[in-house]
């Protein structure tokens, strides 16, 4: 993705929809043409690829919401596929914005371990999962740094999650 291109004496005006979209296609689009009226200079929505992030067996993904079963369910719902992330480029086209303005991020768990029964994945896994989220049109991935064992986490993270991230 190109940087964002504004001017160096002003700040970029961000439309920062995140997962406002609850899933919803059809508000996407309205964030779409909401963003362009008000003239924004770039849209951010966040999307998750459950198969990519989780699995329905997590012990400690509980339901936490009215319309979903789990966080997986929940995850399942906010995805868009390719078909509607096309769709939503040929809506760019149409009123005018550069769908390239368009970030799409996605928030990861940062558990990671040697062994995946240890309740994580490994490096591995996770390069597995950031290049699938890549394929999908994820440009931006946010890890979650894990409450305990940080020290080593960030040397793992360094040492193999990083190189292998920067060849995808």
């Amino acid at each position: 993705m190109e940087p964002l291109a504004v001017q160096p004496d002003r700040c970029a005006v961000i439309a920062e929809v995140a997962q406002g979209h609850d899933g919803s296609l059809g508000l996407a689009h309205s964030f779409i043409d909401l963003a362009t009226e008000a003239g924004v200079d770039a849209i951010k929505f966040q999307t998750h690829i459950a198969a990519a992030e989780s699995t329905p067996d997590e012990p400690w993904r509980v339901r936490f919401s009215y319309e979903d079963a789990s966080r997986y369910d929940y995850w399942q719902r906010m995805e868009f596929t390719e078909a509607q992330w096309r769709g939503l480029r040929e809506h760019c086209d149409a009123v005018g914005r550069p769908y390239a303005e368009i970030e799409r991020t996605n928030l990861q768990s940062g558990r990671l371990s040697q062994e995946v029964a240890d309740g994580g994945r490994t490096p591995e896994a996770l390069l597995d999962d950031l290049a699938a989220l890549a394929e999908a049109g994820v440009q931006h991935t946010i890890l979650g740094i894990p409450a305990r064992g940080v020290e080593g986490w960030i040397d793992v993270v360094g040492d193999r999650v990083i190189p292998g991230a920067r060849a995808l």
